[in-house]
């Protein structure tokens, strides 16, 4: 197992274990994009005049023609993206019991972390605390589906918890990691953490398959091939997105609680299977 020491001075704060570690991050959170839909105006087509027919000595009749309908496309609608495509054998998982040799445990002045009897408590302890994440360095795999269930025991809207995944550590003690979050209004988005900074992969969009506001659980998985990335959340469909940056890594948990200052989540059931190729 990796055993990692080390001591950044404040405001920075850094806890690790054998094969572990949980950290503070100072980054500028993203403020959401919104993004302005193109307004599309259907052209009217043009109706070009038509003379009348020429009079004739014998009166004739006159069959008037009928009117042509141009055929219309029917828009394509791709197929929902199947979350057990290629699905094999379950290759990791923790019931947060300790039997993996980590408890994710971490604690400062703004977050705790801790796993007691099958559930992971995150928690909060300060307003406008930054970010905190713990990791477990003694499993690492690209192709996956991960899911973990996470319950909402008390938040404000903008609190945020998530899980980490393709996670890898560089010199100076900085790591690097995708993070898929949600937060307490029922939204979902995806950054990249490039050692203190972050890339907004998705911003903060409303779905309806997500459970809002406290005492809401909800059950988060995603589904990793090469570069491709599906989410979903209770089972139903959010999003796709393609990002070549990191092909593997380990896992993590992370927090950003810093809204109300007392937010509380716990995290249950964290399990991954591979992806086969096709």
């Amino acid at each position: 197992m990796k055993i990692i020491y080390y001591l950044i001075l404040l405001p920075a704060l850094m806890f690790a274990a054998s094969g572990c570690i949980a950290s503070v991050v100072e980054v500028t959170p993203i403020p959401p994009t919104t993004v302005v839909l193109p307004t599309f105006t259907s052209a009217s087509p043009d109706v070009a005049a038509t003379e009348p027919p020429a009079a004739t000595e014998a009166p004739s009749a006159t069959i008037e023609p009928s009117p042509t309908t141009g055929a219309t496309a029917t828009p394509t609608i791709p197929p929902t993206p199947d979350p057990n495509k290629n699905v094999g054998d379950t290759i990791f998982t923790d019931n947060f019991t300790g039997e993996i040799g980590w408890l994710w445990t971490f604690e400062d002045e703004a977050a705790r972390f801790g796993a007691q009897d099958g559930q992971l408590d995150i928690l909060s302890l300060k307003k406008a605390g930054g970010w905190r994440y713990s990791l477990y360095f003694d499993a690492v795999h690209g192709d996956q589906q991960i899911a973990v269930s996470v319950r909402n025991n008390r938040c404000a809207d903008a609190d945020e918890v998530g899980m980490a995944y393709r996670a890898t550590e560089e010199p100076a003690n900085n790591y690097n990691m995708y993070i898929f979050s949600i937060n307490c209004a029922g939204q979902a988005r995806v950054l990249r953490l490039n050692g203190t900074d972050l890339v907004a992969l998705s911003n903060w969009q409303d779905y309806p398959a997500l459970n809002q506001g406290a005492n809401a659980d909800n059950r988060l998985m995603v589904w990793m091939f090469k570069d491709e990335f599906n989410f979903y959340a209770n089972d139903q469909y959010l999003f796709t997105l393609n990002d070549p940056s990191l092909a593997e890594g380990f896992y993590g948990f992370f927090l950003n609680g810093g809204a109300s200052g007392d937010a509380s989540f716990t995290l249950t059931s964290f399990e991954v299977k591979e992806v086969k190729s096709p």
